[in-house]
């Protein structure tokens, strides 16, 4: 029986490339949920949570800035008055 259930490997690799292109939208951020992703994993190490915890922490940072996908890029990149 096949299994119907993403790999992690395969949900990194999705999530990744979503928030890149969010990401595209918002150069100033650019490589933002990458770096958040790490250091939350550094931190839930530290921690000596479970591999799962840590798995799930480093997603979340991840899709922290998730809200940006219904946001314009021209009122996310919006100067300054």
């Amino acid at each position: 029986m096949e299994s119907s259930s993403i790999s992690k490997i395969d949900l990194h690799e999705f999530l990744e490339s979503l928030i890149k292109g969010l990401e595209s939208k918002d150069l100033y951020t650019s490589g933002h949920s990458e770096r958040v992703a790490h250091l939350a994993e550094k931190i839930a190490c530290k921690m000596e949570l479970n591999p799962e915890e840590i798995f799930k922490i480093h997603i979340a940072g991840h899709l922290h800035d998730i809200g940006k996908k219904g946001i314009k890029g021209s009122v996310l990149n919006k100067k300054e008055n």
